[in-house]
């Protein structure tokens, strides 16, 4: 059965009301030349008015009383019937044009140009006499080539109707306005350049706020009528927005943009898929470098009754994930869940819901299983925040569970001073109030005497020494002299000046002609097979390299950068060179020896390079990547921990076989090899060791374990 809403579009008369239509009345109109005979017109309350003045211009009386009838389309009021109801005593310029515009509108299709001929005469006579009437005069223009097929004309026709207005600075009445401009719209006869114009009037004639909400209900209007968005409509919205201050960004466009579609009263009560909604639409947030602060979005999300007991599903690029967002999703009784696979940002941030105003206490998050991923992040807020998080409730639990004692039963003195370092800024009178447990737990550990006993028992680390790297670093003479990697051996330079020392046994060394060069901290040194590489910045970005076999041909290389080799880069000796990268490095050779320095392995004779995660074999003859693949002893070492959802981190491992001046080092050696290894879950970091020992540290930079002179070990961090 058709209803009263389709009755009225359809041009029908519907019996209740219904969107779209207006009340109608029946009017009797009597005329001397029909003696006893009635006139029945149909028209719509609003335009009784407009009714009784026209037919009176042709000499019919009103007469009765006016009949409902019903509900019929709501047309806009146009031409001539707006400029009776606005100006009656100077409706008859408009009355006189009537007859010449349904002479026209017969010849419109035949002889488009001659109507619009006409029609311009008109207007011009119009905007002589009455240009207050002129652009409802020309809207009706516009309609008649419309009813005739020609939008092209129509188009031209709205737009100078606009232009009329600007030109006059005519009054302007905003619902006319609109029902016009949505009329003419949604037939296609309003150009792009013409919606742009609308909302820069639209913000001279209400302010920047009501001009962004009324443009968004016009376009929102149109697009639901039919039409595609137009070409500028985003940066028309985005200038809108700027113009309405900074209260106003990108997220509350968006927010007002469903409640003009009709979509939030949906989502709210459940009507629209809410759950995928939310899912898709932090998605798109997550996705988003610095996306406008999403509160708008919390506030819907919390309303959304929909959401109870249903999963949410996100993405786990944590980075641009707004907490909030996490706290909204749990008050709405829903429960986030993040996609598998490596995170490479493991914390969520409360920087931005620090700086925003009227943020929640995000009690919700703080009771929720998802507390260690803001515990993760929350330490880099309280630099510039801790006030903040301290006075709302639910940051200040999950920095009370971050702020939880780190020390075992007897923590070495330099644990202390790291958990003092790590609590200092609680140490004050607002942190002690709220964290009186903590500290408490904290100053528990504070005895003096008793931390030095222990720290004398475990050994300091001035007691590990390495007396000939020691003897060539004083003899350098340089406060600060640089060390240089050529496994197993190490080089101490100064000044063009090198020793390379292996064990206790000084294998090599050099000094090059002294000449001007950019930084001399940053030159680099290579031994191989027992002749030295030098490898020299200059001030204008050019390098050159010079071998200690022959130290006066330095070879030029132009301008090479490179990155200066990390601990992780470790060069390896091959037969006939030293394996660097992925290329075979010779006495002699004239290329540049640190343009790709990547981690290398080495297990039994055979080689493997590490690059952008990959672990590849390598050719220690020729350089040459083979296969994917991982040394046999370091898969078994690692494979229990893979089932258990670990992942391997590539570049933070080290496996390489003990030399003979290597064999006894304190530092993760075990079983003829130099080991450590790195996995990640969860962005919860394990670190295994050369004899298997597995320790737990919260960064991937911990290097490797070495052991204290009284036992026990200490872990070494490069950062």
């Amino acid at each position: 059965m058709i209803n009263d809403s389709t009755i009225a579009a359809l041009g029908g008369v519907a019996a209740s009301a219904a969107p779209g239509a207006s009340p109608a009345q029946a009017r009797a109109y009597t005329h001397p030349a029909l003696p006893g005979r009635t006139v029945v017109r149909l028209t719509t309350d609003a335009l009784a008015q407009v009714e009784d003045t026209t037919l009176a211009s042709l000499g019919f009386t009103h007469t009765g009383t006016p009949t409902p009838v019903g509900h019929t389309r709501t047309r806009t009021t146009g031409f001539p019937e707006w400029p009776i109801l606005t100006d009656p005593a100077n409706a008859r310029h408009a009355l006189n044009l009537v007859g010449d515009l349904r002479r026209i509108e017969k010849t419109a299709r035949a002889k488009p140009g001659n109507a619009k001929k006409s029609i311009d005469e008109l207007a011009r006579m119009l905007d002589e006499s009455a240009p207050h009437f002129l652009p409802t005069f020309l809207e009706e223009a516009g309609r008649i080539f419309l009813r005739n097929d020609n939008r092209a004309y129509a188009t031209q026709y709205f737009g100078k109707a606009r232009e009329a207005e600007r030109a006059h600075n005519l009054d302007i009445d905003e619902e006319r306005h609109r029902q016009v401009f949505l009329e003419f719209a949604l037939a296609g006869a309003v150009s792009a350049k013409e919606l742009s114009a609308e909302g820069r009037a639209l913000l001279e004639r209400y302010g920047a706020g009501a001009a962004l909400d009324s443009f968004l209900a016009l376009n929102v209007e149109r697009v639901k009528g039919g039409m595609p968005p137009y070409g500028g409509l985003a940066a028309d919205v985005r200038r809108l927005a700027q113009e309405a201050g900074a209260d106003l960004g990108v997220e509350q466009v968006r927010s007002r943009l469903l409640e003009k579609l009709g979509i939030t009263g949906d989502l709210v009560d459940g009507r629209l898929d809410c759950r995928e909604w939310v899912g898709r639409y932090t998605r798109m947030l997550q996705g988003t470098w610095r996306a406008p602060y999403p509160r708008a979005l919390c506030l819907l999300i919390r309303r959304m009754k929909g959401l109870a007991g249903k999963t949410v599903e996100l993405s786990n690029a944590l980075y641009c994930l707004e907490p909030e967002i996490l706290d909204a999703i749990v008050e709405a009784g829903a429960r986030p869940a993040f996609d598998t696979g490596t995170r490479f940002y493991s914390s969520l941030r409360l920087d931005r819901w620090a700086e925003s105003p009227d943020r929640p206490d995000l009690d919700f998050l703080a009771d929720s299983d998802m507390v260690p991923l803001v515990v993760r992040g929350i330490e880099s807020t309280m630099h510039s925040h801790l006030d903040t998080l301290i006075a709302h409730s639910g940051t200040r639990r999950m920095l009370g569970v971050w702020a939880r004692p780190r020390l075992d039963g007897e923590p070495t003195t330099a644990q202390v001073l790291a958990e003092i370092k790590r609590l200092s800024r609680l140490l004050t009178p607002s942190g002690a109030r709220a964290f009186p447990d903590q500290l408490a737990a904290l100053a528990a550990h504070l005895d003096g005497p008793r931390l030095l006993a222990r720290t004398l028992r475990d050994g300091l680390v001035t007691e590990l020494a390495w007396p000939e790297l020691e003897a060539a670093a004083a003899e350098s003479g340089d406060e600060a002299p640089t060390l240089h990697e050529s496994f197993p051996a190490v080089g101490v330079a100064s000044k063009g000046r090198i020793v390379w020392v292996d064990g206790d046994q000084r294998v090599a060394g050099t000094a090059f002609p002294p000449k001007k060069g950019k930084k001399p901290q940053w030159w680099d040194y290579l031994l191989v097979k027992g002749e030295t590489a030098y490898l020299r910045r200059h001030n204008n970005g050019t390098s050159d390299l010079t071998w200690s076999n022959n130290p006066g041909a330095p070879i030029d290389l132009g301008y090479a950068y490179w990155e200066r080799p990390s601990w992780s880069s470790a060069t390896l000796p091959v037969p006939g060179g030293r394996l660097v990268g992925e290329r075979v490095v010779r006495v002699g050779d004239s290329e540049h020896p640190f343009t790709a320095p990547c981690p290398l392995l080495s297990e039994d004779g055979h080689y493997w390079r590490v690059d952008g995660g990959r672990v590849n074999e390598v050719d220690p003859r020729t350089g040459a990547v083979g296969r994917e693949s991982l040394p046999g002893p370091l898969a078994d070492l690692i494979a229990p921990y893979l089932r258990d959802g670990w992942e391997l981190r590539p570049h933070a491992v080290s496996w390489c076989p003990a030399t003979p001046t290597t064999e006894r080092s304190l530092m993760s050696t075990a079983q003829g090899r130099h080991a450590w290894v790195a996995l990640v879950r969860d962005g919860e970091f394990l670190h295994l060791d050369a004899d298997g020992h597995a320790c737990r540290a919260g960064s991937w930079s911990v290097m490797g374990r070495i052991r204290r002179p009284g036992g026990g070990h200490w872990l070494v961090s490069n950062g």
